[in-house]
C-alpha cells in the first residue's frame, strides 16, 4: 500500500542538472577564450515538459478530443446522436455524496440510458487494498442516487439497473440501445455487457476532491460545478470504451444562467497537475468488476 496519495503525485520529467553543471565546468577551464568564442556558452535549464497526450490529467486539447472520440462512435441506434454526454452539478450538492470514515474512497458512477439521453446513477465505496498495490477492491451499495433534472434522487440500484442500464427484455436500456464503432471505418455494433464498461470508478479524495482543491481559488463571484462528460478511450487490445471524465466549471453568483466558464487550458502546471486541466483517473468496469485499478500517470 502505498503511503502517499494515490493520485496527485506529479509526473515530472528530470532534467539533467549535474551534467550541465559539468559541461559548465569544462566551457569554464583555461586562462584564454578561443579566439571569437565570446566566452563559455550559458547553461541553460529546459523547462518541464507539458504531460503527454493521454496523461490521467487532461490538457484541454486532449479532453476535447476524447469527447469528440466518443461523441463520433458511440450513438442511440441508427445514426442518433447521444444526448446529455457532458452534465454538471454544483459541487456543493456532489458533496452530498462524501464517504464517511477513513481510508481511500471511489466514486462510482452508473451509465443509463432514458430515451437517448445518457442517465447517470452516482455513490462512493470504500477502497480496500489488495496484495497489488495499484489495485484496489470495493463493494457498491444498494443504493444509488440518480441525477436528473438537477437533483439527486435515492434509488435502488436493481431497480435503477433495470431500467436504464441492463434488461435483457428491453430494446430502450444502456446496453440494449447503444453502438459503438471501434475503428474509423468499421461498423457500429451492439455493447457487450461482459466487456463494454457500464460504470466508471473515480478516486474520490485525489480526483473529485484535488480537482476541486486545485481551482478553487481565485473566483469569489462565482460558484464551483463539477461536469462529468463521456470521453472515449482505447483500452490494451485497441477497442473502444466508454469512459468518464471530469473538470470545474465557473458560474456567476449573480447571475448563474448568463453562461458559464470552463476551468480548462493547455498549459502545464508541474506542482498542481490538475489546475485548468480535466481529469481521467477512472478504472472503466462491466457490470461485477469491484475492482479500481489505479491507472498509469
Amino acid at each position: 500500500m502505498k503511503t502517499s496519495n494515490i493520485l496527485t503525485s506529479p509526473r515530472n520529467a528530470a532534467i539533467a542538472v549535474a551534467v550541465a553543471a559539468f559541461v559548465a565546468v569544462l566551457l569554464g577551464c583555461g586562462t584564454s577564450n578561443p579566439p571569437n568564442a565570446g566566452g563559455p556558452a550559458a547553461v541553460t535549464y529546459a523547462a518541464p515538459p507539458p504531460p503527454p497526450a493521454d496523461s490521467m490529467h487532461l490538457l484541454d486539447s486532449t479532453y476535447q478530443r476524447l469527447h469528440g472520440l466518443f461523441t463520433a462512435n458511440f450513438d442511440a441506434g441508427r445514426g442518433v446522436p447521444l444526448l446529455h454526454t457532458a452534465q454538471e452539478i454544483p459541487f456543493d450538492t456532489l458533496l452530498q455524496l462524501a464517504p464517511g470514515g477513513q481510508g481511500l474512497h471511489a466514486l462510482h458512477i452508473d451509465y443509463g440510458l432514458s430515451g437517448d439521453s445518457i442517465r447517470l446513477a452516482f455513490c462512493t465505496v470504500a477502497l480496500s487494498p489488495t496484495g497489488d498495490s495499484d489495485r484496489f477492491s470495493y463493494t457498491v451499495g444498494s443504493t444509488v442516487k440518480d441525477w436528473n433534472r438537477g437533483r439527486f434522487t435515492n434509488y435502488d440500484r436493481t431497480q435503477w439497473r433495470a431500467r436504464y442500464q441492463f434488461d435483457a427484455s428491453s430494446t430502450t436500456v444502456y446496453y440494449s440501445k447503444v453502438r459503438v464503432r471501434h475503428t474509423p471505418t468499421g461498423s457500429f455494433v451492439a455493447l457487450d455487457p461482459h466487456t463494454d464498461a457500464g460504470a466508471d470508478v473515480l478516486a474520490w479524495e485525489d480526483e473529485v476532491l484535488a480537482l476541486q482543491d486545485q481551482n478553487a481559488q481565485g473566483h469569489p463571484d462565482s460558484t464551483l460545478h463539477t461536469v462529468f462528460r463521456c470521453i472515449g478511450r482505447r483500452d490494451a487490445e485497441a477497442q473502444l470504451r466508454h469512459g468518464m471524465a471530469l473538470h470545474m466549471r465557473l458560474r456567476a453568483v449573480q447571475a448563474p444562467n448568463s453562461g458559464y466558464r470552463d476551468l480548462l487550458d493547455n498549459n502545464h502546471y508541474p506542482t498542481r497537475p490538475l489546475h485548468m486541466h480535466g481529469a481521467d483517473f477512472g478504472s472503466m468496469n462491466p457490470p461485477g468488476n469491484g475492482y479500481y485499478e489505479l491507472p498509469p500517470q
